[in-house]
């Protein structure tokens, strides 16, 4: 789990708590010196001035800690996305006709293996069509016959392609989504509208 990152109105009080303390046992040393006489009572005062100074100081280094455990993570977490994006499959959408129906294709790119892929067509009417597999290499397709008839729009028969998916190595799984288009001129075209990193 990362770490919990504090709001920015948070922080600015806990610093200012903090520095408050500090002062506090700061400006208590300096009384200390003025309104005692009694060396026991000195020495008293004194360690009890010093265990506020410490929790103050304490208090410090703990935030300093979180910040820079957060400021890690972030870092951490850049480099894992930068690392998975580098591994991640080409995969596309596009469609096709066969004996009178819609026919969905699923090609993957040069470059990574999938692994893992789940693929759901949702269609406006019917159930969803889905597919499986284990290994999807470079150059290899998916066709699936949607039970749509060609004559449909694709944007009416189909409302949206999703996939689920790992590259080869594991370094990152991704969940895309497909759509049509509404773009002029290329309605009925389906384009990748969200892409995410999700592990």
């Amino acid at each position: 789990m990362l770490p919990h990152k504090y709001p920015p109105q948070v922080l600015r009080y806990r610093n200012l708590i903090n520095y408050g303390l500090v002062a506090v046992a700061t400006m208590a040393l300096f009384a200390l010196f003025i309104g005692f006489q009694n060396k026991t009572q000195l020495v008293g005062a004194l360690s009890a001035a010093g265990t506020v100074a410490a929790a103050g100081f304490a208090a410090l280094a703990a935030f300093g800690s979180v910040r820079a455990a957060n400021e890690s993570s972030a870092t951490a977490r850049k480099a894992h996305e930068a690392m998975a994006r580098n591994s991640r499959p080409k995969l596309s959408v596009r469609f096709t006709a066969a004996e009178g129906n819609l026919v969905g294709h699923i090609d993957c790119g040069p470059g990574t293996t999938a692994v893992d892929l789940m693929v759901t067509w949702m269609l406006a009417d019917g159930a969803p069509v889905m597919e499986q597999r284990a290994q999807f290499g470079p150059g290899s397709t998916i066709a699936a016959d949607l039970g749509v008839p060609e004559t449909t729009s694709l944007a009416d028969a189909v409302k949206l392609v999703w996939l689920q998916y790992w590259d080869s190595e594991r370094v990152g799984q991704w969940q895309d989504t497909w759509q049509p288009t509404t773009e002029p001129g290329h309605e009925g075209v389906f384009a990748l509208d969200s892409s995410r990193l999700v592990a």
